[in-house]
C-alpha cells in the first residue's frame, strides 16, 4: 500500500520547514496570497527552504493572482509547484501548466462533484468553502463527499482544519492520496508547534499501517 503523502503548508520558518522535512513531509506549502495572515515574501519564503532536501516539494499558495506574478515568484522562489485556489484557477492551471498544479476545489453539495471530476489539474486539494478571500471559519469539509472525489481520481488531497486528533479518522473515511494541514499543527498563524507536526505524522503512519492490515 502507498504511504499516504503529507504537505504541511503555512510555512514561514526554516526551522518549521526543517521539522516538516524530518518527520517525512512530501511537500511544504508557502503562501503567498495577500489576504493570509501566514502569507510570506519571496526572500522569506527562499529562507525557509533553503536547508530543504530536494526530495521535499516547494509549493507556493495563490489566490486569484496575476499570472504573470505568480510566474515570476516561481521563478525567484524556486517552486516545485503551483496551489491554485479562487475563480480563474481552471485558466490559470492551464496558462501555467496542468502538470505542476495544484487546484483548490469544495465541494458543498454532490453537484460539485462531477465538476471537480472534470479539473485538469496534476493535484485536486479539498479545502472548506472559502468566505471572501479565506477559508470559512466554521465551514468543514464533506468526508462523504471527498471520499468519492478521492476513489475517482488520482492525486487527490484532503484538507480542511485536520490536526493530530482528526487526520487518522479523516484518512479511514476519505482514503486521500494526501493530506494537507497547516492551522491544525500551529501555535499561532505561521508558528508551527513542532510536537504537533510529529504527532500528525505519526497519526497517519498509524492510519496507513491500519488501513494495511484491513487489506
Amino acid at each position: 500500500m502507498t504511504p499516504t503523502r503529507v504537505k504541511v503548508c503555512g510555512i514561514t520558518r526554516p526551522q518549521d520547514a526543517s521539522a516538516a522535512a524530518e518527520a517525512g513531509a512530501w511537500a511544504v506549502g508557502f503562501i503567498f496570497a495577500p489576504a493570509s495572515p501566514r502569507r510570506v515574501s519571496i526572500a522569506a519564503a527562499k529562507r525557509a527552504a533553503a536547508g530543504l532536501p530536494a526530495s521535499v516539494l516547494r509549493v507556493g499558495v495563490f489566490f486569484e493572482q496575476d499570472e504573470e506574478a505568480i510566474r515570476r515568484t516561481q521563478r525567484e522562489a524556486g517552486l516545485d509547484l503551483l496551489q491554485l485556489h479562487g475563480a480563474g484557477s481552471v485558466r490559470l492551471c492551464r496558462a501555467l501548466g496542468e502538470e505542476r498544479c495544484i487546484e483548490a476545489v469544495s465541494l458543498q453539495d454532490p453537484s460539485g462533484l462531477a465538476a471537480a471530476r472534470r479539473r485538469k489539474a496534476e493535484y485536486l486539494l479539498i479545502d472548506r468553502p472559502r468566505s471572501g478571500k479565506t477559508a470559512s471559519p466554521t465551514a468543514a469539509v464533506d468526508w462523504t463527499l471527498a471520499a468519492g472525489l478521492a476513489r475517482t481520481r488520482p492525486k487527490t488531497l484532503l484538507a480542511g482544519a485536520l490536526s493530530p486528533d482528526n487526520v487518522g479518522d479523516a484518512i479511514r473515511r476519505v482514503r486521500p492520496w494526501g493530506v494537507d494541514a497547516s492551522s491544525g499543527l500551529e501555535i499561532s498563524p505561521g508558528v508551527k508547534d513542532p510536537g504537533l507536526i510529529r504527532g500528525f505524522f505519526a497519526a497517519v503512519r498509524q492510519a496507513d499501517e491500519r488501513r494495511g492490515s484491513e487489506r
